[in-house]
């Protein structure tokens, strides 16, 4: 049983994309694609037989959401294992028929980790058909000098002609000179680069060109035009992990062993230490003091956080950039233990990974081993 088929593959640049993630890893060669689809294959191996079926149905799904989930399941197993644990998939939980992820257990050692991914409204996930018919009318285009990144609003509903979308962009492409273009933003910064938007109703994209380096026009490719595309949206990147996590503190009870819940964040604006903090202490805000105006603000959190409310949550295992497609460039973790909950402790190979503890009432960070180190990812 493997996750991808055994097919001869297009080149990246003659197909179009945003189908769905697993066809797009599927279908398509790039640089480092076949040693991409191997690595994962080999951890799929380890992954019990059992499970396998149900793993392997929910990667290969043509839901963005669900192939996320099941990757993301099986990249936290070959971690897991590389940290030297032995781990049971899904173990039973007395007086529940829910399951965690993973019982791990190493010297005697035990834990559980339940994996969530958010984010799923700011990431890839909120494309509608309409928007995908777009996004793959304008990959059509490919030109050696220039991709291109996006920025989407609204909601479009209906589906727009060929000519209408990809006509103004070619245009774009016709009408700039690569090594113009980067002078412009050298000299006066990204907001230079030659743009184009186009619209329906409510709804709009903004394209923005960028040049490819003179060393790889040399080669004289013709490369995919989309490299990126934002929607814009309420920035509230915190909430829904919050949120993921108070719903997995809810689901088993109290355990015979220390509970983790790794989050992997999708959100393109979730990515720092402050954004931990907020997760697990509250939002920061600033308090005033209307009977003592001359008193100055206080700096404060809201009550809103993980800790010290739910207990049940040992630690929190934050992880950001985990993508198969660039794994060995972006992925970033970080474990956090409830300062507020005495117990079991977890096992002294877990802190391998960067992590954070409480100590007098601050928090302090050490820096430990790179995921890709730890996975042997060169």
């Amino acid at each position: 049983m493997t996750l991808f088929d055994d097919i001869e593959r297009d080149e990246l640049q003659t197909g179009t994309r945003f189908v769905s993630l697993f066809r797009d890893i599927n279908y398509y060669d790039w640089a480092g694609a076949d040693k991409a689809r191997n690595r994962l294959e080999s951890w799929f191996e380890k992954y019990p037989d059992p499970h396998k079926t149900d793993l392997r149905a929910r990667f290969r799904s043509g839901d963005d959401y669900n192939h996320e989930a099941a990757f993301f399941e099986v990249f936290l197993h070959e971690l897991l294992i590389r940290l030297g644990f032995s781990l049971t998939v899904h173990p039973e939980i007395p007086d529940t028929e829910d399951r965690p992820d993973f019982l791990a257990c190493r010297d005697n050692q035990r834990f559980y980790l339940e994996a969530t991914v958010t984010g799923k409204e700011a990431g890839p996930y909120t494309r509608n058909r309409n928007e995908q018919d777009v996004i793959n009318k304008l990959n059509r285009l490919s030109s050696p000098n220039f991709r291109m990144t996006i920025h989407i609003q609204g909601k479009l509903s209906q589906t727009l002609s060929y000519d209408r979308v990809v006509c103004p962009f070619r245009k774009l492409l016709d009408d700039n000179e690569p090594d113009e273009v980067q002078r412009k933003i050298n000299e006066h910064g990204r907001n230079e680069a030659p743009s184009k938007r186009i619209k329906c109703g409510g709804w709009s994209l903004e394209g923005w060109l960028w040049p490819i380096s003179p060393k790889q026009r040399r080669k004289g490719l013709e490369r995919p035009f989309i490299i990126g595309n934002h929607r814009a949206q309420r920035t509230d990147c915190v909430t829904p992990v919050r949120k993921a996590i108070k719903n997995k503190a809810k689901k088993y009870g109290e355990l015979d062993a220390p509970f983790i819940v790794a989050v992997h964040s999708r959100d393109p604006f979730y990515h720092d230490r402050d954004h931990d903090m907020e997760v697990l202490f509250g939002n920061e805000r600033l308090l005033y003091f209307e009977d003592q105006p001359d008193l100055p603000p206080k700096l404060d959190c809201k009550h809103n956080g993980i800790w010290p409310g739910q207990s049940r949550i040992d630690a929190f295992l934050r992880f950001y950039g985990v993508d198969l497609r660039n794994l060995w460039h972006s992925a970033t973790a970080c474990l956090y233990v409830n300062p507020y909950k005495s117990g079991p402790g977890l096992p002294v190979n877990f802190f391998r990974l960067p992590h954070a503890m409480g100590r007098d009432g601050k928090m302090e960070w050490s820096e430990g081993e790179e995921i890709t180190e730890i996975l042997g990812i060169q």
